[in-house]
């Protein structure tokens, strides 16, 4: 999330396997200055990649010999955009894979990534399974499976209560799997937050392979 540029419509991140951010490049700014240097703009970007696997943090440090496309390195983090994601599975796609991050709690509200789960052509039911599995970033989470229509808190420090299934206070690197059997078709909804005592603007990524087992 630091990565992204407010107002940037692209921007190219180096992640590293374990969700570390080694570098950004928000490409509008790149295209004005690429030729900068005397180096093509091929060339300039393969800089920005070398750069970002020797840990020099392109575009995220003013102490880097990438700063010149950019203008000004902002270092200040930028306030989490969290998603609202859609995963529709049927027979033919029965599972998906979600990447994405979720956020900590502001001064007054709970911040959450919401995946929706359309299971609507399993007619007569099936097994849902998530298999979780949280960044290397310093702050956990949990997840928390809900009917689509079920209202989720907003207010920082209330609790989420009535769910299918859940894995609450998952570390840095945890996994966990959800199972929950279904009997129609249903749409649900993955609410995926970090706890409370987390503080304010925590950021960590998540990955979730979502599949059905149909009824028999």
């Amino acid at each position: 999330m630091k990565g992204w540029k407010k107002g940037s419509p692209v921007d190219c991140l180096v992640i590293s396997p374990d969700f570390e951010l080694k570098g950004k490049l928000p490409l509008n700014e790149y295209s004005k200055n690429a030729l900068d240097g005397g180096r093509t703009a091929a060339e300039n970007y393969r800089l920005f990649l070398v750069e970002s696997l020797e840990g020099k943090r392109p575009g995220l440090s003013r102490d880097n010999s990438f700063e010149y496309l950019f203008g000004e390195v902002d270092d200040s983090a930028v306030e989490p955009l969290l998603s609202d994601l859609n995963v529709v599975l049927n027979s033919v796609q029965p599972s998906l894979e979600v990447l994405d991050v979720f956020g900590g709690p502001t001064a007054d509200c709970q911040n959450y990534t919401v995946v929706k789960i359309d299971v609507s052509a399993f007619e007569t039911g099936g097994t849902l399974a998530i298999d979780i599995r949280v960044g290397g970033a310093e702050k956990g989470g949990s997840f928390y499976l809900y009917d689509v229509d079920v209202e989720i808190p907003t207010q920082r420090g209330e609790r989420y209560y009535h769910s299918f299934a859940n894995a609450t206070d998952m570390p840095r690197k945890g996994a966990a799997q959800n199972r929950y059997p279904f009997y129609r078709s249903q749409v649900f909804k993955l609410v995926v937050a970090a706890e409370a005592e987390n503080g304010d603007g925590s950021v960590n990524a998540f990955q979730a392979k979502i599949s059905v087992e149909p009824a028999n």
